[in-house]
């Protein structure tokens, strides 16, 4: 036991130059997502003063996730996973500059909605292609490492980013959608700096979209511990949804502004 707890190596997977881009493109591109969501947050209420605005920014980042999961799954087994997400990433990245242009303008409230809407779109549509290139960066023995970090990863984002972010915003808002447009166009190019084999994993049967989303709900609907972690997780992520109210605490509450929303 002693000769194997040797050989464990807690950085296996960062041995290996295409994790570490990817490692770091993610952690930037996590950070500055994280920042752009403090700033919106607390844009909308300073604009609004209404906890309903909270509300609304929260669903429209939902309703894609929901919507639009599985054709994203399906779009990342069709084509270059590569190429999706770079087209999901630099589509993020438009839409950050577009909300801080609205932001240094006051554009309407609406528009940032849409724009939110669009951003929501193009991460989730490329989320699935960008998950699935991890198993392809390192060698199945280092795979689980390569996940334990990844998750370690945004755990880090989920603390990092929005302390920051609360600076950011005290200083400047619209700096805020700014680094957020910066940092994915650093996974971007990660991304094309990453040398693999793209691992064409369609079976050359013309099964149809729709056959295929069938296939999917039928396992998920016979795999029932599979159902239940979902079940659980969805409504995690529902409930989750009190966070949004955050800028009110801050604004209102504890009258601790930007930097305390940050710190919360």
């Amino acid at each position: 036991m002693g000769g194997e707890a040797d050989q464990h190596d807690p950085y296996a997977a960062f041995r290996f130059r295409n994790y570490r881009l990817f490692a770091f493109g993610s952690l930037i591109t996590l950070v500055g997502t994280q920042i752009q969501s403090v700033a919106i947050a607390w844009e909308m209420y300073q604009r609004t003063g209404d906890a309903l605005a909270l509300g609304l920014v929260g669903l429209v980042q939902a309703v894609p996730m929901f919507a639009l999961a599985l054709p994203a799954g399906l779009l990342a087994d069709r084509f270059n996973r590569r190429t999706i997400a770079a087209i999901s990433v630099l589509g993020a990245t438009f839409t950050s500059l577009a909300l801080a242009w609205f932001s240094y303008v006051q554009g309407p409230i609406v528009v940032m909605y849409g724009l939110l809407l669009l951003d929501a779109i193009a991460l989730v549509m490329g989320r699935p292609a960008r998950i699935s290139i991890l198993p392809q960066l390192v060698p199945n023995e280092v795979f689980p490492n390569a996940v334990m970090w990844r998750t370690s990863i945004w755990q880090i984002s989920v603390v990092l980013g929005p302390a920051i972010g609360g600076f950011v915003v005290a200083w400047y808002v619209p700096a805020a959608y700014l680094i957020a447009a910066a940092s994915t166009l650093v996974f971007l190019t990660a991304l094309f700096l990453l040398h693999y084999d793209h691992i064409d994993h369609t079976d050359g049967q013309a099964s149809s979209t729709w056959q295929s989303l069938r296939d999917a709900f039928a396992f998920l609907w016979n795999t029932r511990l599979l159902l239940t972690v979902v079940t659980l997780d969805m409504f995690a992520v529902l409930l989750g949804g009190a966070t949004y109210l955050m800028p009110i605490f801050a604004a209102d509450i504890l009258k601790i502004g930007s930097q305390g929303l940050g710190y919360l």
